[in-house]
């Protein structure tokens, strides 16, 4: 049964697209689209509002013709009605999640049926996503545009894994938190789908769409930036394997590193401070790669910053142990974070991943360890954490002339 159509004159979104992005420009290419439904009017519609975004559309108006289109071709994206003859919604989406190449593919289902018995059959069977009809054409392609981003950003988190477990010994740790904090994120994503939904449904004023497509552009900005983050991190850990060992003078460590981060330090008002010790007195080098010393300690200076109150001070500091070792610390005044939690996230049988320190944690004790050191967390006075560095006395050179 075809539900009846809510209009038949263009939609808006056919003649006023100044507020929506052409995807040709956002991804670099025209991203390919099958539309399948029995109503001809439905699919002449539907062709009709993502052809005026640019999107390579193809049509199909049953679910085995959809089946044998998506066997010949490939697509970035499908769009299924639910009730059609021969092979109805479910069962196109059951036969094609058969298909090796469909695993991922993004699945939006466009029904009448606004059940949620129904609702939920689409999703148990393999749908993405799920629009009702009567369609609303001014948010059909805002829809198929989240649902592609949407699918881009899982399929970037699928390429880092798969990349991470290539090299278990590096990536093991970096991988399990990369998923913990994408399944967090999508938590986001699907929170956010709720917003169409309730639009559709009448249960949001539409006024306030301006407002929570702001919302979601700003979430998937910052999504994007997390990647882009997380494969930096992976990237420096795979490079690792061979490090770049040179002697290196101490007061070269913390300047530079300081100066990159205080723009991010004065969003909350913090002060970054590089505290001078008996250490800077006499000519200290370090054995080692200070490129990933330096990495590992802006990560724990990032944490330190989330941590921190407003208007607080880090402090970075530098200096002996006494058992002789070398110690690189940064010093805050947050809520504290203990030792007991950094061992739960770096223990390998662990899955207890701490979305404060992220990635980064597990970069600085990567880094640590690939220098003959650890990474150690204490109590700082009167309140706070000292994150600790320590690398062992037989990669310091003294000069006491």
């Amino acid at each position: 049964m075809t539900a009846q159509v809510e209009q038949l004159n263009a939609p808006e979104s056919l003649t006023n697209t100044e507020d929506q992005p052409d995807p040709a420009l956002l991804w670099g290419a025209k991203q390919r689209v099958l539309l399948i439904d029995d109503d001809p009017i439905q699919l002449q519609i539907a062709s009709a509002t993502l052809g005026g975004h640019e999107y390579d559309v193809t049509t199909a108006d049953d679910g085995w013709e959809g089946i044998n289109t998506l066997k010949e071709h490939n697509f970035d994206l499908v769009v299924v009605d639910l009730d059609m003859p021969r092979l109805d919604g479910y069962g196109f989406i059951a036969e094609a999640r058969k298909l090796e190449k469909c695993q991922h593919l993004p699945i939006m289902v466009v029904s009448g049926r606004q059940d949620v018995v129904s609702i939920d059959k689409a999703y148990d069977a393999g749908a993405s996503s799920f629009m009702d009809k009567p369609v609303n054409w001014n948010l059909f392609g805002r829809q198929v545009r989240y649902v592609l981003r949407n699918a881009e950003a899982q399929n970037r988190l699928r390429d880092i894994g798969a990349s991470a477990r290539k090299d278990a010994s590096l990536g093991e740790h970096l991988f399990q938190t990369v998923l913990e904090q994408s399944r967090t994120w999508l938590g986001e994503v699907d929170r956010g789908a709720e917003i169409f939904r309730d639009v559709l449904k009448g249960k949001l004023d539409p006024a306030s769409l301006p407002d929570a497509l702001r919302d979601l552009n700003g979430l998937e900005a910052d999504a994007r930036e997390t990647l882009k983050m997380r494969q930096m991190d992976q990237a420096i850990l795979c490079r690792a394997r061979n490090l770049r060992e040179a002697s290196f003078c101490i007061d070269q460590v913390w300047p530079d590193l300081v100066a990159s981060l205080e723009q991010t330090a004065k969003k909350k008002s913090i002060e970054l401070v590089i505290s001078k010790t008996d250490a800077f007195a006499i000519q200290i080098n370090i054995e080692g790669d200070l490129e990933l010393l330096q990495f590992a300690l802006e990560k724990l200076i990032h944490n330190a910053i989330d941590a921190a109150p407003q208007n607080s001070r880090i402090e970075c500091a530098s200096g002996d142990e006494t058992r002789g070792s070398f110690i690189f610390e940064v010093i805050d005044s947050g809520s504290g974070f203990r030792q007991s939690e950094a061992d739960s996230i770096l223990h390998p049988k662990n899955h207890s991943w701490s979305l404060r320190s992220g990635t980064g944690l597990l970069v600085a004790d990567k880094v640590a360890r690939l220098h003959d050191g650890r990474l150690t967390f204490a109590e700082a006075k009167p309140g706070g954490t000292r994150a600790q560095i320590i690398l062992p006395k037989s990669r310091i050179r003294r000069d006491e002339s």
